[in-house]
C-alpha cells in the first residue's frame, strides 16, 4: 500500500510517498493521522503543497538576500571603557542583537554565534546566518572611552 506521510513519524518525513504493508498503513499510519492513502485527490494536494513550499522557499531566500545587502551596508558602533590601554568589558551577541532590533532589524536569535564576545577596539566583522546558504558580514566598530 502506498501512502503520503502528513505528519513526521520515525524515519518518514512529511510529504514523502512510501510503500508500507497494508496492515501498518491502514491500521496505524492512516488511523493515527500520520498518513493518507494515495488517490487522485491526495496526489493533487501533495503537488500543490510542494509548489507552495517551493514558492515560499524562493520568497524567503529573496528576503534574506535583501536583508543581507542592508546589513552589509550597516556599521554598528559601541563604546567600551579604556584605562591605561586596558579595555574593560566586551560586546556580546546579545548587545549586537539588541542594537539591530533598535534599528528595525528583526532577526532570529540564533542568527549570531552565541559565544561571540568582542573585547578589542576597532572594527570586527561578524558573520550572521540569514538563510541556509546566505550569510551577511556585519561591521561592528568598538570605540574606546578613555577615563580621565
Amino acid at each position: 500500500m502506498k501512502v503520503i506521510i502528513i505528519k513526521k513519524y520515525q524515519k518518514y518525513n512529511v510529504d514523502d510517498i512510501v510503500e508500507v504493508s497494508d496492515g501498518f498503513g491502514s491500521n496505524f499510519l492512516i488511523k493515527n493521522g500520520y498518513a493518507l492513502p494515495i488517490n487522485k485527490v491526495t496526489s493533487k494536494n501533495l503537488e500543490i503543497r510542494k509548489i507552495e513550499k517551493q514558492k515560499q522557499y524562493e520568497l524567503d531566500r529573496e528576503q534574506a538576500l535583501e536583508l543581507k545587502n542592508k546589513l552589509e551596508a550597516l556599521e554598528l558602533s559601541f563604546y567600551l571603557k579604556v584605562t591605561k590601554d586596558v579595555v574593560h568589558g566586551s560586546i556580546s551577541s546579545k548587545k549586537i542583537m539588541q542594537e539591530l532590533n533598535n534599528q528595525g532589524f528583526k532577526l532570529d536569535r540564533h542568527s549570531l554565534p552565541s559565544h561571540l564576545l568582542i573585547n578589542s577596539l576597532g572594527i570586527t566583522k561578524v558573520e550572521i546566518s540569514l538563510f541556509k546558504d546566505i550569510k551577511a558580514i556585519l561591521k561592528v566598530n568598538v570605540i574606546g572611552e578613555y577615563a580621565k
